[in-house]
């Protein structure tokens, strides 16, 4: 069905990179279009507007859909900066307020889908320097450790786009040129993507929203190429293509 009203973030931005808990969800960076370090925190079980959670490591600003995490833990991965591109990883304790700290450092890339385990993020392609020069490579990290990303494998074509997973499979869409595939990986190996299915939008743009549950995985608000609020989703233990969800 079609999405309801639940509040609003503190400023008005596009571009936050979501991350959530059970109970919380956090919005981590933008743009406005100036770029933004704030962090804004919900309570999910309940409606209301964000409250102010903290900043973002460094002097990473914009950050997309480099978010991830577990039930105790958020990570950002890369982001940009004024200058370009960064390739530091944040972390925060999601159930605290206060600044990300340092984790450790990933390929540099800005607006990379990440997925999750319990246990592991991954992250998949992105742009290499924020001039729109994607990346096919995907990393990833043991969440409750520190330290840099590791090698995970490739992503069928370069690309940046958004991630959804359960605790075992991460599924990654991609912009243009590979337009409606999406790609995906067992989280808890290594290796190249494989192709899951399409997407029935054009495009599944660096813009657009995606969520999920431990079955089930959204894209919402897709290009077709023009902007839309269409929402799509998939079964994430299946292979095929997307079906219509609402708006």
């Amino acid at each position: 069905g079609d999405a309801l009203d639940f509040g609003d973030l503190i400023d008005s931005k596009f571009g936050a990179g979501g991350i959530g808990s059970p109970t919380r969800g956090l919005f981590c960076g933008g743009g406005t279009p100036t770029r933004q370090s704030a962090i804004d925190y919900f309570t999910i079980s309940t409606r209301g507007n964000g409250q102010d959670f903290g900043d973002i490591f460094g002097d990473t600003r914009t950050l997309a859909g480099a978010t991830g995490g577990n039930a105790t833990r958020g990570l950002t991965f890369g982001g940009a900066t004024t200058s370009g591109a960064t390739n530091v990883i944040g972390y925060v304790t999601i159930a605290t307020t206060g600044d990300a700290k340092d984790f450790g450092d990933c390929t540099k890339q800005n607006g990379s889908a990440v997925v999750c385990s319990p246990t592991r993020a991954v992250s998949a392609g992105g742009d290499s320097a924020a001039n729109g020069s994607n990346i096919n490579t995907i990393d990833f990290v043991t969440i409750q450790s520190m330290g840099n990303s590791l090698d995970f494998g490739d992503l069928l074509a370069q690309a940046s786009g958004r991630g959804v997973s359960s605790i075992t499979r991460g599924l990654f869409s991609t912009e243009s040129p590979a337009a409606k595939r999406i790609n995906y990986v067992t989280i808890a190996t290594t290796g190249n993507a494989v192709d899951f299915g399409d997407l029935i939008s054009n495009n599944a743009s660096g813009g657009c929203a995606s969520y999920s549950s431990l079955t089930r995985g959204c894209f919402a608000g897709l290009k077709t190429p023009t902007t839309t609020n269409t929402i799509e989703y998939f079964t994430i233990s299946t292979l095929g293509d997307a079906l219509d969800f609402g708006d």
